[in-house]
C-alpha cells in the first residue's frame, strides 16, 4: 500500500473520469461517494481500499496551500454526511480543493 501523508489530495482513475479524496490518516479517506452509481452523492469517510476501488492511487501535490494539513482535515470532517453533490460545482475534486486550498475549479467530473 502506498504511503500517504494526512492532508494529501488523493486521485484514482475511474472509467472516463478521476475520483478525488482527502487522506486523513490511518488508511482513511474523506470523499463523495455514490454519485457515480446514480445515488445522491454523500461525503463519507471510507478505507483507502474503498476509495480506490482496487485501482492505483496517487497524490496531487500543491506548491501552496491556504490551509495546513490539519485544518484541511478538520474542514473535511465538518462536511461528513453532506448531500450537496453537483457534477460541475460540488463534485469530489471541488470538495477536496475547498478543504485545503479554497480553489473552486474542477478539471474532471469526479
Amino acid at each position: 500500500m502506498p504511503r500517504f501523508t494526512p492532508g494529501d489530495h488523493l486521485v484514482t482513475a475511474r472509467f472516463g473520469y478521476t475520483h478525488h479524496g482527502l487522506y486523513v490518516g490511518d488508511g482513511l479517506v474523506i470523499h463523495y461517494q455514490g454519485a457515480d452509481l446514480g445515488l445522491p452523492g454523500e461525503i463519507v469517510m471510507t478505507s483507502l481500499d474503498g476509495f480506490s476501488d482496487n485501482k492505483p492511487v496517487w497524490y496531487k501535490p500543491y506548491p501552496v496551500r491556504l490551509h495546513d494539513r490539519t485544518e484541511s482535515i478538520e474542514r473535511a470532517r465538518t462536511r461528513l454526511g453532506e448531500h450537496q453533490y453537483d457534477v460541475l460545482f460540488s463534485n469530489c475534486e471541488v470538495t477536496v480543493h475547498r478543504q485545503g486550498l479554497d480553489v473552486h475549479n474542477s478539471e474532471g467530473m469526479g
